[in-house]
């Protein structure tokens, strides 16, 4: 046996002796070169499918670089795994910008059609295109209404059917069948179907278009669009593609096409990580009609993506499932039709670090189903119960046009993330988000060991135009239906369009040393509802909670049974409402509701017995600092002529000093 071992680690190090590096440059190699002289720098290899064609013969330790400041038209599959101390190394040499693999064309030859329109020629594209850009910036299909029509675009349906819906103002002609709908199903869903038969305002939609209707279509009254039509091309950059002929048509107006570089995605994944041990990094990803990086292979670990950019790809930038030991690290996320980053069905010891996700699912009529299921996310994870969850540290999720990070499952830890404008598109939802659902009358699963520390999040500020119109349903944080046993310390929510803390049939959770500031119906608000259960056993300790307006609570309390005093166990806080002394609402559906003051609440609920209010008198909210520290160091301010308190009691002079990822809240003394 011992004999055994050591032919083994013998042959790992004869591995990681030899193990070869290959080279690879679009501008200045040759497929007929020799392995051997792949090997140098001088004599790379020219193209990916020299590549993909050499990737199945590569052994643990082998690396294959790409020239920096090339672009590389195509796809990798990887299928050769490497050893967990000897990985196979995608990645880049030399110097200048980080080598690009892109699966855009160039549409460069058109036919004027009149009004505006051109016409591309033949595209070497599939059944759809999920991303165009122009000039580099991307753009959308045309939509009728347009987007800066009234009512933000949305039409109304007053009526539907299983597979219709009817706007009574509305008359539509034949010439819009095959085109698409978009629909605002709920709050937190669009969906998307193709028109089969049209009459007068009544819209049929084709049997399986519909890609999810995540809840019955029962919302009359919601919104819709029309898109993917030449009917709808009016606006500088709105495109219509056809699916049969391949070709695009874009509306320049009175400007000629010449004028604008034109992409179309026509590669569905660029990176296909079908293997194990690997390393991808240093890479520029862009122009994925589905993914940049995508696998939903089972049972492959140790996987790493460092150090790349994933920008302008048609649903995610990356999608992962069914994966063990996944590393993301450093990567930059840009403009990604649907997520950022999608890690769900049942993945295993995920960790997302360092990362920059901007604009993840920010047009409406672009969003589509990724995988799993989800779309509008800057981070998605979902993963078995029991298992290692998501580890989300030091990163920046801004703009998302559903939810910034979400998580399911156990043993997740989000810390020292910052947030920034969730909800864009689709609201019930939230900067950070986790559920843990459960039919009505079942009991939720028991969750272990899931954290949420010192993060920051602000300006969800929500999206229900298309839906209702009225009811804004933005958080900062959501504990959702069946949520338990879940640590939440540290935190910043502000500005929210609804609340600051939402919690929603949840228990067993501890809420301690977090602000909330501003948000815009209450700072914490809870919801029983008896989804997955009641609301019952927190702990809401040691928090500021600041109301900026007179309309804001601190506090909210819904519930259909009454039971208020199950909540939490609610003390030690610190309480700011200046323009108004009702700061806690209590409604029993259906039964009563009422409003209290501090004191007023303290006697009735005997909660908040220690819970102090404003330390000082607030007439101005110019008298009023807060700030949040959203970065890993500690971050000075000046304080200019006066003496502040903070919220908590404590003096400020001259400057104070914010902690990474926390906040203060500043009370100017009168002189």
């Amino acid at each position: 046996m011992k004999q055994l071992l050591l032919s083994i680690l013998i042959c790992l190090s004869c591995f990681a002796v030899n193990a070869a590096t290959y080279y690879f440059s679009s501008s200045g190699g040759n497929d007929s070169f020799t392995s051997s002289q792949a090997q140098d720098p001088a004599t790379p290899w020219r193209s990916l499918a020299m590549l993909n064609a050499w990737l199945p013969k590569m052994q643990p330790g082998d690396k294959a670089l790409l020239k920096r400041g090339d672009v590389f038209y195509g796809s990798i599959t990887i299928t050769r795994s490497g050893t967990t101390s000897a990985p196979i190394t995608i990645g880049a040499y030399g110097t200048g910008a980080d080598p690009c693999i892109s699966g855009f064309v160039k549409v460069s030859r058109w036919t004027y059609q009149g009004q505006g329109v051109y016409e591309s020629n033949e595209l070497p594209t599939g059944s759809s295109v999920n991303m165009l850009t122009i000039n580099g910036v991307e753009h959308a299909m045309g939509r009728f209404p347009n987007a800066d029509a009234p009512n933000a675009g949305y039409k109304i349906f007053e009526s539907h059917t299983a597979n219709s819906i009817t706007d009574k103002d509305a008359v539509y002609d034949l010439g819009w069948v095959g085109a698409e709908v978009v629909i605002r199903t709920t709050h937190a869903s669009l969906d998307r179907g193709i028109i089969s038969a049209v009459n007068g305002g009544q819209l049929t939609i084709s049997p399986g278009s519909l890609k999810k209707f995540q809840y019955p279509l029962t919302n009359n009254g919601y919104g819709y669009f029309l898109q993917n039509s030449p009917k709808t091309l009016n606006e500088s950059g709105e495109w219509y593609y056809n699916p049969s002929t391949h070709k695009l048509q874009v509306y320049f107006g009175e400007s000629s096409p010449a004028l604008f570089s034109v992409q179309v995605s026509a590669i569905n994944t660029l990176i296909a990580p079908e293997c194990s041990n690997i390393i991808v990094h240093n890479l520029y990803l862009t122009g994925a009609n589905s993914y940049a990086i995508g696998s939903d292979s089972k049972d492959l670990i140790n996987q790493k993506y460092i150090s790349c950019t994933l920008a302008f790809n048609g649903i995610d930038g990356i999608f992962l499932a069914g994966k063990t030991n996944i590393t993301i690290d450093s990567c930059t996320f840009n403009y990604n039709n649907s997520n950022g980053i999608s890690i769900g069905n049942k993945n295993v010891n995920c960790i997302v670090s360092n990362c920059y996700i901007s604009h993840s699912g920010t047009l409406q009529g672009m969003l589509k189903l990724d995988g799993v299921e989800r779309c509008g996310y800057g981070i998605f994870s979902s993963s078995p119960p029991g298992a290692a969850g998501l580890i989300a540290r030091n990163n920046q999720v801004i703009s998302s046009g559903y939810i910034g990070i979400f998580f399911e499952g156990d043993n997740n830890l989000i810390e020292n993330n910052f947030i920034d404008s969730a909800c864009l598109i689709l609201d019930d939802g939230a900067g950070i988000y986790t559920e843990n659902y459960s039919p009505r009358g079942q009991t939720p699963r028991v969750n272990t060991n899931n954290r949420i520390l010192n993060n920051i999040v602000d300006h969800c500020l929500g999206a229900p135009i298309g839906a209702d119109g009225v009811h804004n349903m933005a958080h900062c944080y959501y504990f959702d239906d069946g949520t338990n046993h879940i640590t939440f310390i540290g935190n910043t929510g502000c500005n929210a369009g609804f609340s600051g803390l939402f919690i929603h049939n949840a228990n067993n959770y501890t809420v301690l040393d977090n602000v909330f500031y501003n948000n815009a119906s209450a700072q914490i608000y809870w919801q029983d509802d008896r989804l997955s259960g009641h609301i019952f056993n927190g702990i809401v300790k040691n928090n500021q909670l600041f109301a900026k307006t007179a309309s804001q609570k601190l506090l909210y309390m819904q519930s259909e049974d009454s039971n208020f005093h199950e909540f939490a166990d609610i003390d030690n806080n610190y309480y700011g409402s200046p323009f108004s002394a009702n700061i806690i609402y209590l409604n029993w559906f259906k039964h009563s509701e009422h409003t209290y003051t501090l004191d007023k609440w303290k006697s009735i609920s005997k909660k908040d017995l220690d819970t102090k209010g404003l330390p000082v008198s607030i007439t101005d909210v110019r008298d009023i600092i807060f700030k949040y520290n959203k970065t890993a160091s500690p971050q000075t301010i000046r304080l200019y002529d006066s003496i502040y308190t903070g919220l908590n009691n404590i003096p400020y002079k001259e400057q104070t000093t914010i902690s990474p990822f926390r906040s203060v809240i500043i009370l100017k003394r009168k002189k």
